[in-house]
């Protein structure tokens, strides 16, 4: 048995598939770092999974003399031999069989390599049929991640906000910040692992079906080529609505800063802000100063943003939230809704697709 893969399309495929396999320091049903590679009538897969992610891809061949195969062979050697051969072809084929067994393949580029083999019914399972419950094309599903990737939560003990809030719209919150990406469309609200921003990094065009597993608390991307399983997050996402029915009640200021203005005024102010957390936005009537410091020092003063009208108030937000923020605003101009100091500042964008990005951020409490 053999079968021949251009080397370019065989590194392309390890690099997509890379993502879902074992950590080396991580064994999961005896098949730790290994890609298994799966022959169906002539055409081949590359699956890797770690129990609660997988992706399976599907892979052109130049030769192919097997109908069906079940093969898993290590990452770690397989990646070597696709990054460093300079052939332009890899050829498989079956090592001589141990009492009736096979226990490796040689694997042929410009130099041979003999590559041991796990047992393929110890690969973990996949899931790739389910309900379909979204589709959405791949650039605007990454667009919204993304977005709303500047406000997942990094504390372990609370796992549901380390995750994606999915229910046709994406939401994520740290407990301080809110980040909404809004679509046209709605299904049953799920939370995915944060990983899933990273997985679908190598995927630029085309549309994607979401489908909801068979076994219920996996979702399934299928990208055509490409299918990527994920396990769900349990435990219940906060209520964020009851939040937003209640901010959309009260009066609110709305401020139009320029990007570039901004961005420049925190790049210079972060020199002086030594180990404070929080930029102070001073309106005083008609103007509208930046702070990290005391006094003069740590102050300048913005030219280029848009008043209603008159406001005095002064408003301390975390310069690490608008640095995050910054980098997925696509306008020239950001928009602040500000209802008092104590209360979330929003900043919102809408697209020509009809979709819409929210991010809501509690002031922080002084301690100058």
């Amino acid at each position: 048995m053999k079968f021949t893969i251009n080397r370019l399309i065989l590194e392309k495929a390890l690099k997509i598939v890379s993502k879902a396999a074992p950590k080396s320091n991580i064994t999961v049903s005896g098949a730790a770092n290994a890609i298994y590679f799966q022959v169906r009538k002539k055409v081949l897969f590359l699956w890797a999974a770690d129990g609660v992610v997988g992706i399976v891809t599907k892979v052109g061949v130049i030769d192919i003399d097997v109908n069906e195969l079940d093969l898993v062979l290590p990452i770690d050697k397989i990646n070597h031999i696709a990054s460093y051969s300079t052939t332009e072809v890899v050829k498989f084929k079956e090592g001589p069989k141990v009492e009736g067994k096979v226990t490796r393949w040689d694997v042929v580029t410009n130099s041979n390599f003999r590559v041991c083999i796990f047992v393929a019914e110890h690969f973990p399972k996949f899931q790739t049929k389910g309900t379909q419950v979204l589709k959405i094309k791949i650039e605007d599903l990454k667009l919204g991640l993304n977005k709303v990737g500047i406000t997942i939560s990094q504390d372990e003990q609370k796992p549901t906000l380390g995750g994606i809030c999915m229910n046709g719209d994406f939401v994520t919150t740290d407990g301080r910040r809110l980040s909404i990406y809004k679509t046209n469309q709605k299904i049953e609200q799920v939370v995915l692992p944060s990983d899933i921003i990273d997985l679908l990094s190598s995927f630029s065009t085309g549309e994607v079906t979401v489908l909801m597993a068979e076994a219920k608390n996996y979702v399934v991307f299928n990208l055509g080529d490409t299918i990527i399983q994920t396990r769900l997050i349990e435990g219940q996402f906060p209520v964020y609505a009851k939040i937003l029915d209640e901010l959309a009640k009260k009066p609110y200021k709305k401020v139009i800063l320029d990007v570039m203005e901004l961005k420049g005024a925190l790049n210079r102010l972060k020199i002086c802000r030594d180990n404070n957390s929080t930029v102070l936005f001073d309106f005083e009537k008609t103007k509208l100063s930046l702070q990290v410091g005391t006094g003069d020092v740590g102050r300048e003063e913005l030219k280029a943003f848009t008043l209603p009208e008159e406001i005095e108030l002064k408003l301390y937000l975390s310069i690490d939230a608008l640095f995050s923020l910054l980098t997925v605003v696509e306008g020239k101009k950001i928009p602040l809704s500000i209802i008092d100091e104590k209360t979330i500042v929003c900043v919102e964008e809408k697209y020509t697709n009809g979709e819409e990005f929210y991010c809501f951020i509690s002031p922080m409490v002084s301690t100058r």
